[in-house]
């Protein structure tokens, strides 16, 4: 909580306080543990506490809202790396992925209505400024930014300034780190046949912008190092035009660094749970997975 505090994501009040406050509304809280990633608040929006109460979720309804694409995100990423190797039959196709952090967060609630997404732990009232993690109508107005950031990022590599946007980032992609063996690529790639639908990503003589799919936060790209790169800086700053540039005294930087600093951009990697690999095309679930999942197997 002191994080949230710090990133100025909420408020922080007495609890006496609540009993003054006209239409406050209390939401139950909890705490995710999971051993691979870091424990994450919970925001039971739709927890009832007992069979006659209400929560919050009852009140609000997506069915207004802009419709999620983030369900077509993975197909469409592996559509992209075929087409890529119909193009590039014998170059390294990397992989690499940016998240934006804090995401909801960022989508700041309107004043009349934080009061009604509020919560207590222990002696203190906890008033959020922006969307939280469990209203059935966060992801929906987080998806405004991350169709947006597509677009934007697409759009600016293609502009006669993106130099100068890798060189504005040029600190950031530095933090970028390769495997070993991409230095020593095979002798022959598995390759793609094209056929009425997929082409590769060259069109009428023009080359495709480096493709960004969002799946909620995750901006998922794949290209050969010389697209990629301009590709990874539009990608930052297109974050940064909508949501603020890293400002320690006023916010939060929007782009997590995790990425950067723990993992590395190569022909393979793990992404939304799958490792692909860009080599042999091939998309298979993880060693870890597969042990966890005969585990359960066993144990059932």
């Amino acid at each position: 909580m002191n994080k949230e505090e710090r990133n100025k994501f909420l408020g922080v009040f007495p609890c006496w306080l609540e009993r003054f406050i006209p239409r406050m509304f209390l939401t139950p809280q909890g705490l995710l543990v999971n051993p691979r990633k870091k424990d994450r608040l919970v925001f039971g929006a739709a927890h009832l506490v007992s069979p006659s109460s209400i929560c919050i979720n009852n009140f609000t309804s997506p069915d207004n809202e802009i419709e999620l694409q983030y369900g077509y995100t993975f197909k469409k990423h592996l559509k992209r790396i075929y087409n890529l190797r119909i193009t590039y039959s014998n170059e390294e196709i990397l992989l690499f992925d940016d998240d934006a952090s804090g995401a909801f967060r960022h989508i700041k609630l309107h004043p009349d209505v934080t009061g009604a997404h509020a919560f207590v732990i222990k002696n203190k009232l906890y008033v959020p400024l922006g969307s939280v993690f469990g209203s059935n109508v966060s992801p929906h107005n987080w998806e405004v930014i991350a169709l947006s950031r597509t677009k934007l990022a697409e759009w600016l590599q293609k502009q006669p300034n993106i130099k100068e946007i890798e060189e504005k980032h040029k600190d950031l992609l530095n933090l970028i780190q390769f495997p070993e063996d991409i230095f020593h690529p095979p002798e022959e790639y598995v390759q793609d046949t094209p056929d009425s639908i997929n082409k590769g990503v060259i069109e009428n003589g023009i080359r495709l912008p480096t493709q960004n799919v969002m799946f909620v936060d995750d901006n998922l790209m794949a290209d050969i190092w010389d697209f990629l790169k301009p590709a990874l800086a539009a990608s930052a700053e297109a974050l940064f035009i909508l949501l603020g540039s890293p400002e320690k005294t006023l916010r939060k930087s929007p782009l997590s660094m995790d990425k950067y600093y723990e993992s590395l951009c190569s022909y393979t990697r793990k992404q939304l749970g799958y490792l692909i690999n860009a080599r042999k095309l091939t998309v298979a679930i993880t060693e870890e997975k597969r042990k966890e999942i005969i585990e359960i197997l066993l144990t059932e």
